[in-house]
């Protein structure tokens, strides 16, 4: 669906999302950023605490991950 909705409005994607427990349930995690071509450039898992950034270089944006 995020790949999908990328390619047909030709928009980067960012989604955020929480990935430890709250209120006794746990979170889905999963943050990401895809480009306008629908690839994911920037994918963290469901358990790992972290930012994933997007950048363009030279008109092509680029993602990458810092793991905390």
């Amino acid at each position: 669906m995020i790949e999908h909705n990328s390619i047909n409005y030709n928009m980067n994607v960012i989604v955020s999302n929480f990935c430890n427990c709250s209120y006794g349930m746990k979170a889905g995690g999963g943050s990401g950023v895809w480009n306008n071509r629908g690839k994911n450039i920037a994918l963290l898992d469901s358990t790992t605490a972290g930012l994933a950034i997007a950048y363009n270089r030279d008109s092509l944006w680029c993602g990458k991950l810092v793991k905390l």
